[in-house]
């Protein structure tokens, strides 16, 4: 290696004498001549490469020259107290001895590091390279947030300027859509801005008005001619200037031209007239909507009723139900009854021919009980008359 390089504010408290003859830098691995003159050991391998070397200080041959290691202007230089060679950058302050400086030179925060980015060239101190390469280097790429195409932070701006998905602004309307749409959205026949000019302004056209598209269309029929006009006077005005002769078939054109502004002289009245019933039909369109509406209001209300007659319907099903549920159980227990009557029936005519045998003691025991049940026979008897209701 070359010798040490060190701050130039450094370089007054050192001897001349601690500088390679070759190099010019301070002595690394100084190694003394015969004559007394120092280089570094590398500097001095690589002046006996080159044909006839010379000393620099006596002029003798070096290609067989016997060199010594000056271990004490090694270690005296190894000793010396330096600044960092980045001070210049105003921001590293460190200061040691120059047998040091190379490690902290390797590990400096303001050490220059070349930019990453492709095409730029600048040396950026370690601790500032990321927000160099990210956020100021012109070289740094980017993609157009509008339209993804790749450019760099130098070259976007001018980009920006020319991208077609970029928003402009209408200059008639003021409304921002995309630059590549903007000649279609002023198209006179196609676009749809809401405030067009007329599109002869330029030639002539006096119209001051910015119109919508059925307004403009309006405009265009009723100045056909005088646009026509206008464009005829273009024309020659153009050939006037050109300096060329009146094409023979001008006269024809402008014959036609007159008859064609006859014809439309007489068919504007009936596009007046269409105009009108167009108006009318379009009254006629809006009374009807407005019936229709109403009709859908009334239909609301019947879907209402309907809703709730389906209501009421499933309350009365459920009452029925209800009701039939409880004449089933009414016919159970009139057929219960039933079996009970005949029960009775027949004890009763089992009873009846032997009560008079019984002794009296038991019949006056029996007595109040038959009689009971005499009574309950004569009211099933009762019951069985009374038609049956229930069903």
């Amino acid at each position: 290696m070359p010798g040490h390089r060190v701050a130039a504010c450094d370089l007054a408290a050192i001897d001349q004498a601690h500088f390679c003859r070759s190099c010019g830098l301070v002595l690394r691995d100084a190694v003394q001549l015969p004559c007394g003159a120092h280089y570094c050991e590398t500097c001095l391998l690589n002046m006996q490469r080159h044909d006839n070397p010379a000393c620099f200080r006596c002029g003798q041959s070096l290609a067989n020259i016997e060199s010594f290691p000056d271990q004490f202007m090694r270690r005296e230089i190894l000793s010396f107290n330096v600044t960092c060679l980045n001070i210049g950058d105003g921001s590293c302050d460190w200061h040691g001895e120059l047998r040091l400086a190379d490690a902290h030179r390797n590990t400096c925060q303001f050490r220059p590091l070349p930019c990453g980015n492709n095409g730029c060239t600048s040396m950026i101190p370690a601790c500032r390279l990321i927000d160099h390469e990210t956020l100021e280097c012109a070289h740094h790429p980017v993609m157009c947030e509008h339209c993804n195409a790749p450019e760099t932070l130098g070259s976007l701006q001018n980009h920006l300027t020319t991208c077609p998905n970029v928003l402009a602004e209408c200059t008639t309307c003021g409304i921002d859509i995309p630059r590549n749409q903007l000649k279609c959205h002023t198209d006179p026949l196609n676009g749809n801005c809401p405030r067009k000019p007329c599109p002869f302004r330029g030639y002539g056209c006096v119209h001051p008005e910015l119109m919508n598209q059925e307004g403009l269309n309006v405009h265009l029929l009723e100045k056909l001619k005088e646009h026509l006009l206008l464009l005829k006077h273009l024309v020659e005005a153009n050939r006037h200037q050109n300096g060329e002769e009146p094409h023979p078939q001008v006269g024809g054109i402008g014959q036609a031209l007159h008859g064609a502004e006859t014809k439309l002289e007489d068919h504007k009245w009936a596009l007046t007239t269409h105009y009108h019933r167009l108006a009318t039909l379009g009254d006629d369109v809006k009374r009807l909507f407005d019936v229709l509406v109403a009709v859908g209001d009334r239909v609301e209300v019947v879907y209402g009723m309907v809703a709730e007659l389906r209501q009421e319907n499933r309350e009365l099903r459920t009452c029925l139900a209800a009701l039939e549920r409880r004449a089933d159980s009414r016919d159970d227990h009139d057929n219960r009854m039933n079996g009970q009557f005949e029960m009775a029936r027949t004890l009763q005519a089992s009873l009846r021919p032997n009560f008079r045998n019984y002794p009296v003691r038991m019949k006056s025991n029996t007595r109040s009980w038959f009689g009971k049940l005499l009574m309950c026979s004569t009211n099933v008897q009762r019951l069985e008359t009374i038609p049956n209701t229930a069903s």
